[in-house]
């Protein structure tokens, strides 16, 4: 896992996402290491619409294994914005910030959510 994690800051995220899917293999029980597992897919094939179609049903399984992980819950709000929908990334990202209330990266998320949203009422 940690030499995932390395990878990923790397940027090397097919080397990654195998590294990832391996530490799941060893640990199906434990739900971060899946979403990794997601976010490195979704990461290494572009953070598109597509890339969020592949990857949202580990980033899925993640949230099943551990509810109650931050980073469960903001790598599928990602990968739901990606697929334009705000709606349920918006509901990832509050979850995230229930599961840490001081997580800037779920924070900053909402607040872009919520300009793009201020942004589109004015221009109707």
């Amino acid at each position: 896992f940690r030499r995932g994690e390395a990878r990923l800051r790397g940027r090397a995220f097919a080397e990654a996402q195998s590294l990832f899917q391996q530490a799941a293999a060893l640990r199906a029980d434990q739900g971060k290491y899946v979403a990794y597992w997601g976010w490195a897919l979704f990461c290494e094939r572009g953070q598109d619409a597509s890339a969020a179609q592949a990857a949202l049903p580990t980033l899925e399984q993640a949230v099943k294994l551990s509810p109650g992980i931050e980073v469960t819950h903001f790598f599928l709000g990602m990968a739901y914005k990606a697929f334009d929908r705000a709606d349920l990334a918006e509901r990832e990202f509050e979850k995230a910030l229930a599961s840490n209330p001081d997580s800037v990266q779920a924070l900053r998320e909402l607040r872009l959510l919520h300009e793009e949203r201020a942004k589109k009422r004015l221009s109707r």
